[in-house]
């Protein structure tokens, strides 16, 4: 590579996100019949969804979970040596998108599944992004075909298809597992809709930069002597210099492009303006220094990050074609997957002055579906030895304190550390995810700001967008 790292293309630029923001807004039939979801066993989807359906939902003011944990806290681990397997014979139809370099997450489960419950038909149909998912979950609940259960976060997933699930409350007080939980997931379970819908198979911590050691090292840069952010932007000017890209985000679909902004720039700022920012009250002109910020972050980015999915750019790290990346911790589990040691290959760090952010990912119980058959998978999800060994293989973290941290590696080891912090502030991820429309509007707006690089129109329509929506 050169010792310059070469200009962005802004046609290149506009092309490709224009053409991710195009992606998304297609109709969700056409969305699902150009990309047809993978079909194991004999399942029967439709692939059209009728205009003629409206859900209106009211979209509410995200807040920061602040959790109260006892200061001594005593862990104890039972988890069952095998599973009970009970007689309990039905179909159970899950839809997800766990494929390509995230397909072992998906066999990892269905092979659980399986050896718990024996006697249930398992139908899978795997999509190759949410988008995609969440247009092939609707089309088959209107078709009278639903699902089992669905991949799903707390927030644009679990929104979208809300009228159509079941409240597993009852469930949850039968097994005891809110008192097994961390203090602060059954915050983000039930907020803002006060009900818990998905069960929580793991917790993602949002806001974590994945580095190239080898490249870190060769300029000495060590992240944990960054105090301020001007120290973590003079580490990029210099890896720059060298004629490597010293970040790479994600940018494939567009609202991906919204990370390093919210997780990056935005939880990184004082504690007033991420206030501000989750109750949508931040004015245009207090947008404008974030965006200016976010503008730096891009312009210290690998050029083709605009085109990248969230594991392409992932891969960019690994190849070192780049030496940070801002994702959520389910990129350990690419890392992982690809040979990477954390701690020897492969570092992490926060920005200075970060705040902790996590989102849930989870399965919920669609109505019309066979529930006897679904509670019991979620039951055997919930078997301790399982969890841990689904955490280790993916890099997430359990939402249950109740298990043995002993077989997790030195990052989740600290982040159940972190999770137990006496008066933990969670703040959560995707707090503007609730809605289809949102996600585009808001996609558009960044990519627009990456392409023009005019702050004030950015601002002024993020601002309108933001301050658009209704609360609760």
């Amino acid at each position: 590579m050169s010792s310059e790292p070469k200009k962005v293309d802004r046609r290149k630029f506009i092309y490709a996100g224009l053409g991710a923001v195009a992606l998304i807004a297609i109709g969700a039939a056409a969305y699902v019949a150009m990309n047809p979801p993978v079909v194991t066993q004999t399942v029967t989807t439709s692939t059209t969804v009728p205009t003629t359906s409206v859900v209106t939902t009211t979209v509410p003011t995200t807040s920061v979970i602040t959790t109260t944990v006892p200061t001594t806290t005593v862990i104890t681990t039972t988890p069952p040596t095998t599973w009970p397997k009970p007689e309990v014979r039905g179909k159970w139809e899950i839809h997800n998108f766990w494929v390509g370099s995230e397909k072992f997450k998906h066999d990892f489960l269905i092979t659980h599944v399986k050896e718990c419950l024996p006697n249930i038909e398992i139908a899978e149909v795997l999509y190759p992004d949410g988008e995609k998912m969440v247009a092939g979950v609707m089309s088959a609940i209107l078709a009278g075909k639903p699902p089992s259960t669905f991949q799903s976060d707390a927030g644009y997933w679990l929104y979208t298809l809300l009228p159509y699930l079941v409240p597993i409350d009852d469930l949850v007080k039968e097994e005891g597992w809110d008192k097994a939980w961390f203090d602060g997931v059954k915050t983000l379970l039930t907020v803002p809709w006060g009900k818990i819908y998905p069960y929580p198979y793991n917790l993602e911590i949002r806001n974590v930069l994945w580095y190239n050691k080898s490249i870190l090292d060769k300029f000495n840069i060590d992240p944990a002597s960054f105090k301020k952010m001007d120290d973590f932007w003079q580490a990029c000017e210099t890896i720059k210099a060298s004629g490597v890209w010293p970040l790479v985000y994600s940018g494939n679909p567009a609202p991906w492009a919204i990370f390093p902004f919210h997780e990056g720039i935005v939880l990184s700022s004082d504690d007033k303006v991420i206030q501000s920012y989750y109750n949508r009250t931040l004015t245009a002109e207090e947008y404008k220094p974030i965006l200016q910020q976010y503008l730096k972050w891009i312009d210290y980015s690998h050029p083709e990050s605009i085109g990248l999915r969230w594991d392409e750019a992932a891969a960019k790290v690994y190849k070192g074609e780049a030496a940070m990346y801002l994702c959520g911790s389910w990129a350990l589990g690419y890392y992982k997957n690809v040979g990477w040691t954390y701690g020897k290959e492969l570092g992490t760090f926060m920005l200075p002055g970060a705040k902790f952010s996590a989102s849930i990912n989870g399965w919920p119980i669609v109505k019309g579906c066979d529930e006897k058959v679904a509670r019991e998978v979620l039951k055997a999800l919930s078997d301790r030895k399982f969890i841990v060994e689904a955490n280790v293989l993916t890099g997430n973290l359990s939402a249950f304190k109740d298990v043995d941290p002993t077989p997790y590696d030195d990052f989740n080891r600290e982040m159940y550390k972190k999770m137990s912090t006496p008066g933990l502030n969670i703040y959560p991820g995707n707090p503007d995810s609730y809605t289809a429309s949102l996600r585009i509007t808001l996609g558009e707006a960044i990519v627009s700001l990456i392409t023009t690089r005019n702050i004030d129109e950015a601002a002024k329509k993020i601002y309108e967008i933001r301050a658009s929506l209704p609360t609760a």
